[in-house]
């Protein structure tokens, strides 16, 4: 095991694995990702390299677009900043806000911005980055803007996700179903999801080189 990266959807952690990575998909749940963050840390002969919190995310900062990349400098949570301890060349260097539940609204997101001026947010990074300071193991992340910050998400996103990170298509049409109007945003959404996605291999381009010099062991990290 040499990079770890901790993933939401299958679909991440699939571009994850193909950059070379290792990956956990734990299916949008942050209490399901730290369990197998330290599931895998505990059965590890040695500890990874590094820790990196890969995936999509929601835009918080009104500029940013869809696709834009995030490399975090730092990751907010349970009310404290711990900075990256790999920061990767890619993208903006901004800090990225960890919550336990996907922020849904335009006002929600833009309250947590005024709170934090996070660039974004996302599920997975709290995990990775308290796990990471546990274990004293250089972190990183990687993400992509999905929804920008003026947008609502659909109610059926809540529901769309099983516990392997792919959709739930059941729960999805049941709340289509109750709601029929959230159609037109739930094909937004997933339209954005894919460019999102579609940047994030990109990203993996850029840093491939990095990637596999971090495999070989080089050691390439900016400890705060």
């Amino acid at each position: 095991m040499t990079i770890l990266a901790v993933t939401g959807l299958l679909a991440e952690a699939v571009i994850a694995r193909r950059a070379g990575l290792q990956a956990i998909c734990a299916g949008g749940r942050p209490e399901r990702a730290a369990a197998a963050l330290a599931d895998a840390l505990a059965a590890a002969p040695r500890p990874p390299h590094a820790l990196l919190s890969f995936g999509i995310a929601g835009g918080l900062d009104p500029v940013l677009q869809t696709g834009a990349v995030i490399a975090a400098s730092a990751v907010l949570v349970e009310g404290r900043r711990i900075a990256a301890t790999w920061r990767l060349p890619v993208g903006e260097g901004r800090d990225i806000a960890a919550e336990p539940a996907i922020v849904q609204t335009a006002a929600a997101k833009a309250a947590l911005f005024r709170k934090t001026e996070a660039a974004a947010v996302d599920l997975e990074s709290g995990v990775v980055a308290l796990a990471a300071e546990r274990a004293g193991i250089p972190f990183g992340v990687l993400r992509t803007i999905a929804d920008r910050a003026d947008e609502e998400l659909p109610p059926a996103v809540l529901v769309g996700l099983s516990p392997e990170g792919v959709a739930a298509i059941g729960p999805v049409l049941r709340s289509l179903v109750a709601r029929p109007g959230q159609l037109p945003a739930l094909i937004r959404t997933a339209g954005e999801t894919r460019r999102a996605l579609k940047a994030l291999v990109g990203a993996c381009r850029v840093l491939d080189g990095l990637f596999r010099r971090v495999d070989a062991g080089e050691r390439l990290f900016d400890v705060a």
